[in-house]
Order: C-alpha cells, then structure tokens, then sequence
C-alpha cells in the first residue's frame, strides 16, 4: 500500500503508481493488481497533511527484490506512507 500527497494532480498519482508497476514488472512480479481507494481521510496528520490517495498494489515478487521496491518508495518525494506486507 502507497498513500500519496492528497494536493497533487490525478496525473501525478497515475505517475507515481506507473512507476511503482513498472519496477514491479521489470523485477518480473506476478499478478501486479492495482487497487485505487483515492482520496481518504488519514488515522492521523502526517507532516501537514490529514488526507492522503490511497493505492494497494498486490503482487508477487522474489524477497531480494523487495529491498530494492523499498529504496525506490523511499525516495520518492510524493509518498506520504508506504507498507509492504506478506501474504500466506
């Protein structure tokens, strides 16, 4: 799951998850399925913001790989919060 800045464009989250998806499928992920909840209320504030563009991204990938999807959600600059869990 990736929450994205609620004040950037559709344009721009389409981007952002574009390039999550393409990393995924250049590490040959299976079953990348994208689920966009859009714009939401957050738990709480996080920096100024207290909404955020919610996406879930389902997926399977090698475990090697996940370190690398980590550093890319890291630096982009346009995510609020990102979550990666397992799935029995």
């Amino acid at each position: 799951m990736i929450i994205i800045k609620p004040d950037l464009p559709e344009s721009e989250v389409k981007k952002v998850t574009d390039k999550v998806k393409e990393y995924l499928t250049k590490k040959t992920a299976k079953k990348v399925k994208e689920d966009i909840w859009g714009k939401r209320n957050l738990a709480y504030k996080i920096d100024k913001y207290s909404e955020g563009y919610y996406v879930v991204l389902n997926f399977d990938l090698n475990p090697d790989d996940c370190v690398g999807l980590k550093e890319l959600l890291n630096l982009e600059e346009s995510l609020l919060r990102h979550m990666t869990t397992i799935v029995e």
